[in-house]
């Protein structure tokens, strides 16, 4: 620490390395407070140069600050308090979505199981479509057509038609009045293509 003179004899105590008056808190040759008196002094973030701006010297510089400091916290309440409200908004959205599904996968089962033994094969494919695999005529996979997951095993009898051939191998023939001997209760597995 050193002493600078006020060119009238008068000596005070400075600090030599930051040109700060140990008097006045001020540099010499600036009315502008050190970083060090503002509030978060030290950090270089810009909110905090915006409230350690230049603007806080004078007789106004704590009302200044006082609003500034105002201003930071309602918009920061007001940013977690939107935050708040749409994670709130999203939870509500994301409850009526699985009561959706649900709801979806009900109807897509009652569909499905409206279909018994004793019915048409015309009659099973308005609720299913065949898919790829390994079938003969008399026995194949389907799919329910609202979801290509949801399946049945069913087996028919051979209508108007015999059930084997020449060679006694289970016919390839299908027919839509082939009728349903047996389904499987509705199972999930994910697509088999050929």
């Amino acid at each position: 620490m050193g002493y600078s003179g006020d060119g009238r004899g008068n000596q005070s105590p400075s600090n030599a390395v930051s040109g700060e008056s140990a008097t006045t808190g001020q540099f010499r040759g600036s009315t502008r407070r050190p970083r060090g008196f503002c509030f978060g002094a030290g950090v270089r973030s810009n909110l905090f140069r915006f409230a350690c701006s230049e603007s806080f010297s004078g007789p106004h510089e704590g009302r200044i600050m006082n609003q500034r400091l105002r201003m930071f916290v309602l918009l920061a309440g007001v940013a977690i308090g939107a935050a708040h409200i749409f994670q709130a908004s999203a939870q509500s959205t994301r409850g009526q979505s699985t009561q959706d599904h649900v709801a979806w996968v009900a109807q897509a089962l009652k569909r499905m199981q409206t279909i018994k033994p004793g019915m048409t094969r015309q009659t099973l494919l308005r609720v299913f479509t065949t898919e790829g695999g390994l079938s003969t005529g008399l026995q194949r996979t389907f799919v329910s057509r609202d979801c290509p997951y949801f399946k049945v095993d069913v087996e028919f009898r051979a209508v108007g038609r015999p059930s084997r051939d020449g060679n006694e191998r289970v016919t390839m023939v299908e027919d839509s009045q082939d009728i349903i001997l047996k389904i499987s209760r509705p199972y999930l597995q994910f697509t088999i293509a050929d």
